[in-house]
């Protein structure tokens, strides 16, 4: 006898955020690890949400085998434990994957754009909320009933369990919160950086994108506030819920790891990015520039790089010209080239 279900919107719902974040993903890990032959931190906690990812997708076809998508009075009764149970599970890796990507986020951005005190601050501050939540949140969701089997046995009589409620809100208020902030925070950088028009609205955009992370976690917030009140055949209609979870880890994951990718591109089809010059096959990178300028005006570019002044005169032992040397590491150098149009190219002057 066949039942009403919603399991292929379900199925579908989940997938396709994934495999479309996943060629993205793949992208930044083989630029990284092949190309340019160094994993950043921030890379090994990218890999880790991606693969809480998976796994929240692979769940998907658990919850749905069990009775997600269905009726409640529709699903077998011997089923009803293993049902609640990848509930718990995907509650659990949501909350991991969602959390490990916006950190993996706020470190890239600390080894961009952590030159100023007032952003490394902000990042750092970022970073130690986003993780302090998320352990609180994980040890709530797990220990939520005593004993903890009592989430899925519904036929155990004694023990007790918490409330939704209070780990819900909590959970959508911050990582909602900081959504915004990251957003805009990016936004601000990107504007301000030098380059044509044309380059930064493509750049606005990409950061744009994130803006469906929080729609994701907007409306799968009140869906989920909806069921908090009237929990009346919630397996049934809160089949989004599911959906949008995976919309919003995936995206996440696509726009954490895009700016990364480029290595990757110029391999591919340099032609996106305009010819390549023979300096970009170095593990560094050298630039020299005669004047005045100050070491820490060029300190601010990144910190993976060093800087080495001398300074020259002529036979007269006049006319003091200042040679700065800039080397900056590879990993660095393609990072902030990932936001900008091209390559600086170096300036030689005779005169020196």
């Amino acid at each position: 006898m066949s039942f009403p279900s919603r399991a292929p919107e379900i199925l579908i719902g989940n997938f396709v955020p994934f495999f479309v974040a996943c060629p993205v993903v793949l992208a930044r890990f083989w630029s990284r690890a092949v190309i340019l032959k160094v994993f950043h931190i921030e890379d090994y906690i990218l890999l880790i949400s991606w693969i809480a990812a998976l796994g929240v997708c692979i769940n998907s076809t658990q919850t749905t085998k069990y009775g997600s998508g269905r009726h409640q009075k529709d699903i077998p009764f011997e089923t009803i434990s293993s049902f609640f149970k990848t509930l718990y599970a995907d509650r659990l890796m949501y909350q991991f994957s969602i959390s490990m990507t916006k950190i993996s986020l706020c470190l890239m951005y600390l080894r961009i754009f952590g030159t100023f005190r007032p952003d490394r601050i902000f990042l750092w501050a970022t970073n130690s909320l986003l993780a302090a939540t998320m352990i609180a949140l994980i040890f709530y969701d797990i220990f939520q009933c005593n004993p903890i089997s009592k989430v899925w046995d519904i036929t155990m009589q004694t023990g007790h369990c918490v409330s939704d409620e209070p780990g819900f809100w909590t959970s959508f208020i911050i990582s909602l919160v900081i959504d915004i902030a990251l957003l805009v925070f990016s936004g601000i950088k990107v504007w301000g950086l030098q380059m044509v028009k044309r380059q930064r609205v493509i750049m606005l955009a990409t950061v744009g994108i994130g803006w469906l992370v929080v729609v994701a976690a907007l409306v799968r917030g009140i869906r989920i506030a909806g069921v908090l009140h009237n929990s009346d055949d919630a397996s049934w209609r809160t089949y989004d819920t599911s959906i949008w979870s995976a919309v919003e880890i995936n995206v996440a994951l696509l726009c954490t790891a895009a700016p990364a990718v480029k290595p990757l591109v110029k391999q591919l089809a340099p032609r996106l990015l305009g010819a390549l010059s023979s300096s970009n096959k170095g593990g560094t990178s050298t630039y020299q520039r005669s004047g005045t300028t100050r070491p820490s005006q060029l300190r601010t570019t990144t910190k993976n790089m060093t800087v080495n002044e001398t300074e020259l005169d002529d036979r007269d032992g006049k006319n003091i010209v200042k040679l700065t040397k800039v080397t900056v590491d590879s990993s660095a150098r393609d990072d902030v080239e990932s936001l900008l149009p091209h390559r600086p190219e170096p300036v030689h002057h005779e005169d020196v």
